[in-house]
């Protein structure tokens, strides 16, 4: 297996000292991207985002997505400028009443067909997960008729933030969607495994554990629901 980039980055606030270390790799014919994270100077964890071996564009695609979802949360590399996040001033709560009604009148507009002038959708559609907009969920359910992959990362990323176990047969037709890059479909199984419940859970474990490498699948026979949960869970943070 051959590194072809590697990036790490770091996050420090408070008693908070964490690194995050993506890399992505050459393994056979196609490439893999993987993770560690933990604090800094312990043991990291590790984990994939690319269970089998993608072509290369996809792979810097899954990258890319990696670290731009690490740096939104405040992750830098060495040598750059920390965000200083406590630094930005709060918003009233009349400036968040303002800005929430803007959102989910820009989605209802987008909703009804309409094409937005200023504002880029999925930028709108990630806002309303950030601010967990679960009024927005009706909206974001009538623009899933889409392959543009940024709109629909934010649609499965909002529905993350701030949907419920209704949205599951959603997740599930988005899931079906042919052509679906690989870090989307990563995505929609965790959210799915957040908002699952019972058997649909149960099901969807055993669909996962199905298409995982042997060792692993024998690492989870026996193990309690809840714990084999767990163990897919790492393997998709």
């Amino acid at each position: 297996m051959r590194l072809v980039k590697q990036i790490k980055l770091y996050f420090q606030e408070g008693n908070s000292d964490k690194v995050y270390e993506i890399d992505l790799c050459e393994s056979g014919d196609g490439y893999i991207v993987n993770f560690r994270y933990g604090r800094r100077g312990a043991s990291l964890k590790e984990g994939t985002k690319t269970i089998f071996p993608v072509a290369l564009p996809e792979a810097e695609k899954v990258f890319a997505a990696l670290e731009q979802e690490k740096r939104k949360k405040g992750y830098t590399a060495a040598g750059e400028a920390p965000l200083v996040i406590s630094a930005i001033p709060r918003t009233t709560s009349s400036g968040n009443d303002k800005r929430r009604k803007a959102i989910l009148k820009i989605l209802k507009v987008a909703a009804a067909g309409e094409e937005l002038e200023t504002w880029r959708l999925s930028r709108v559609i990630w806002r309303a997960g950030d601010l967990k907009l679960k009024e927005a969920i009706p909206s974001i359910h009538k623009l899933t008729d889409t392959s543009d992959p940024f709109t629909l990362y934010s649609i499965v990323w909002a529905i993350g933030r701030c949907g419920s176990a209704a949205d599951v047969p959603l997740l599930k037709s988005l899931q079906a969607k042919p052509a679906l890059p690989q870090h989307i479909k990563q995505l929609i199984i965790e959210v799915l495994l957040k908002h699952a419940e019972g058997q649909e859970k149960e099901q969807l474990l055993n669909q996962i554990l199905g298409g995982l490498p042997l060792p692993i699948q024998k690492k989870c026979s026996g193990e309690k629901l809840q714990t084999t949960e767990q163990t897919i869970a790492r393997i998709f943070v």
